[in-house]
C-alpha cells in the first residue's frame, strides 16, 4: 500500500490532496493545528475509501513541535508521496506586520517547509525513489508589493522546489512545485483580505490537485493549474524588473 504524508490536511488544498490520494488507494498521515478538522477528515477518508489514516496534530511554527512531528509514527513508514502543503499569508505594507506576523509567516512558510523538506527528501534519496510536492505560488514568481512577505517566502519555495527536483533527478526522486493562483479556499480571509477583486479567476482545490497529481505522474517541475499564470510566469522572465514590479503594485494595491 502506498503511504503519503500530508501538512495543512485541515483544509483547503490539503485537505483536496488526502480526499484525492485516499481515492487512489494511499494510506495516509495528515497533520495540522485543527485537530477536530482532521479527525472528521479521518472518519470520511476511513469510511469512504477503507485506507489507513494517522493523524498527529502539530503547529508548524513552533521548533520544538515540528521536531517532535518528525520523530512521529507518521514519519516511521517509508514516504512515497510528500505533499508540503503547510503555508499563510498576510495582506497589507510589509511596515505594517508586527514582528509576530513576520515570526510566524517565515516559521511556517519558509523554515518548517525546508526542514521536513530535508527530511523527506534525505531518506528518499537513500532508498532512491520518492515523490513529492511542494505548495508554491504564482506569488513566487517576481516581487510581490502589498504581498511582500508572502511572496519572497514563495519564491524560496519555488527556488528549492526546482534545484532539488535537478538533485533528485538521476536517484529516482521526483520533485513538483505546485505554483496555483488564486484557490477558492480560506486562505484570502487568514490572510485578511475580505474584498477580492479577482474572484473570476478563482480556481477550484479540487482541479488544482487533480492536475498537479498528474503533472506529478508526468515528472513535470512545476504545476500551474491555469493557462493565464502560466502565460504570467512566462511575462516575468520577459519584461524588466522594475517595470513588472509597478505594474503588479498598481494591480495588487487596487485589487486587495
Amino acid at each position: 500500500m502506498s503511504y503519503a504524508v500530508i501538512t495543512g490536511a485541515s483544509s483547503g488544498l490539503g485537505r483536496e490532496f488526502a480526499r484525492a490520494l485516499a481515492k487512489r488507494g494511499f494510506d495516509l498521515g495528515i497533520t495540522a493545528r485543527r485537530v477536530e478538522r482532521l479527525m472528521e477528515l479521518k472518519e470520511e477518508l476511513t469510511a469512504k475509501y477503507h485506507v489507513d489514516v494517522a493523524v498527529y496534530p502539530c503547529d508548524l511554527t513552533d521548533s520544538l513541535a515540528m521536531e517532535g512531528l518528525i520523530d512521529s509514527p507518521l514519519f516511521d513508514r517509508p514516504l512515497d508521496l510528500f505533499v508540503n502543503n503547510a503555508g499563510m499569508g498576510h495582506r497589507g505594507l510589509f511596515s505594517s506586520l508586527s514582528a509576530k506576523d513576520v515570526h510566524v509567516l517565515l516559521a511556517l512558510n519558509v523554515t518548517s517547509h525546508a526542514r521536513l523538506l530535508h527530511h523527506v527528501f534525505s531518506g528518499m534519496m537513500q532508498r532512491k525513489e520518492g515523490k513529492i510536492i511542494n505548495v508554491a505560488s504564482v506569488a513566487g514568481f517576481g516581487p510581490m508589493p502589498w504581498l511582500a512577505l508572502y511572496g519572497a517566502s514563495k519564491s524560496f519555495v519555488l527556488s528549492l522546489s526546482l534545484a532539488l527536483a535537478q538533485e533528485g533527478r538521476s536517484e529516482g526522486v521526483t520533485i513538483c512545485a505546485l505554483c496555483p493562483g488564486p484557490v477558492d479556499t480560506e486562505f484570502f480571509e487568514s490572510a485578511g483580505v475580505t474584498e477580492f477583486h479577482f474572484k473570476k479567476t478563482l480556481i477550484a482545490p479540487e482541479t488544482v490537485v487533480k492536475y498537479t497529481l498528474d503533472a506529478l505522474d508526468k515528472g513535470r517541475r512545476v504545476a500551474i493549474p491555469r493557462a493565464l499564470f502560466r502565460m504570467q510566469r512566462l511575462v516575468h522572465a520577459l519584461i524588466p524588473e522594475g517595470l513588472l514590479t509597478r505594474v503588479t503594485a498598481h494591480i495588487l494595491k487596487k485589487g486587495l
